[in-house]
């Protein structure tokens, strides 16, 4: 475990002054202020004999007191059922708590982790021990939010995390915040989390991102949702506008359940042999067998500028997702 510096806790007590640490009504997702829930997306594999990928995370209690988290593992690998693990770990006042996903043999993946107190997949509540979830997915994300002694989830913001992919034998590795989405107005506190800016803040209505070719790891497009009920995978659908820099487009399409962790040549062949700099524009669209739209988020790996790689959230338009009923929501007391 490790607190988090004086000058970090300075910054709580300005952002406290200012109403941003506090319960808000929630309008546009806003992955850089703290936040009452964080999407923490994650990926291990042995992909080939000279590349093996993990994740860690860290992730921080911002307020001046003890908080208890809750936590919903979400299993996204392809053609599985979108799975949830749950547990919730006590963090003492501005701790900050380290993650640590790694695959195992049997395709699946570790989750390591400490906090002043564990219960769940863990087994009973102890103290100061490291905690182990062993999870079937091999990619995924960890849902955070707050809850009080009673178990009911509360829209305070007080949560930010970051993690990092790691190629482990290649000796890569590229970092980006987690998405926070801000408390509302109102929270029920159920484990039904709506994005609705009563409970949550919306997710975007769009989104885009630069790219920057040749790129590592091919260039990569990591892509998931939080709507929709344990037990039915969530089926994606997005139209993909691609531009060089002298602005020639394409216009694809990418569909997904959960999650994907696409290279730039899944998408299109084209802008996977693209050798200039350009961007991307992603716009969710109705899924042809269900005829829902659903909302999703993205991070970008590419090459960093003095080598290696990097990640980055993509960016969101100034349009909030808004769909008629049923509103996205993530179910998870099912």
């Amino acid at each position: 475990m490790r607190n988090v510096s004086r000058a970090v806790i300075g910054l709580f007590a300005t952002m406290a002054v200012a109403g941003f640490a506090g319960v808000a009504s929630a309008q546009a997702l806003n992955i850089n202020a703290l936040a009452a829930g964080v999407a923490i997306p994650f990926v291990t594999s042995v992909a080939t004999p000279t590349s093996a990928l993990a994740t860690t995370a860290v992730i921080t209690n911002g307020s001046a007191a003890s908080r208890t988290l809750h936590f919903d593992l979400i299993n996204g690998d392809p053609n599985e059922f979108w799975e949830i693990q749950s547990w919730i770990c006590t963090l003492t006042a501005r701790e900050t708590m380290e993650i640590v996903f790694t695959n195992d043999s049997s395709g699946g993946s570790n989750v390591r982790f400490e906090c002043d107190d564990v219960e769940g997949q863990s087994g009973p509540p102890f103290a100061g021990n490291d905690g182990n979830v062993a999870s079937e997915a091999e990619r995924g994300v960890l849902w955070v939010t707050v809850e009080n002694a009673l178990g009911q989830t509360v829209g305070e913001n007080i949560l930010f995390a970051d993690f990092t992919i790691l190629d482990v034998v290649a000796g890569d590795a590229a970092s980006a915040e987690a998405a926070g989405f801000q408390g509302g107005p109102v929270n029920n506190g159920d484990k039904k989390y709506d994005f609705n800016a009563v409970e949550y803040s919306r997710f975007p209505a769009a989104l885009a991102t630069n790219f920057q070719a040749p790129a590592t790891w091919d260039g990569r497009l990591l892509l998931f949702t939080l709507d929709g009920i344990p037990g039915l995978p969530p089926a994606v659908r997005a139209r993909l506008l691609w531009y060089n820099d002298d602005e020639d487009f394409e216009d694809d399409a990418i569909d997904f359940k959960c999650m994907a962790f696409l290279r730039y040549s899944d998408i299109a062949p084209g802008l996977g042999a693209l050798t200039t700099a350009g961007h991307m524009s992603i716009i969710p669209v109705t899924e042809p067998l269900s005829a829902i739209k659903r909302p999703l988020l993205c991070y970008n790996i590419q090459e960093a500028p003095l080598g290696g790689s990097t990640l980055r959230s993509c960016a969101q338009s100034t349009a909030a997702f808004i769909r008629p009923l049923p509103e996205p929501s993530l179910d998870t007391q099912l």
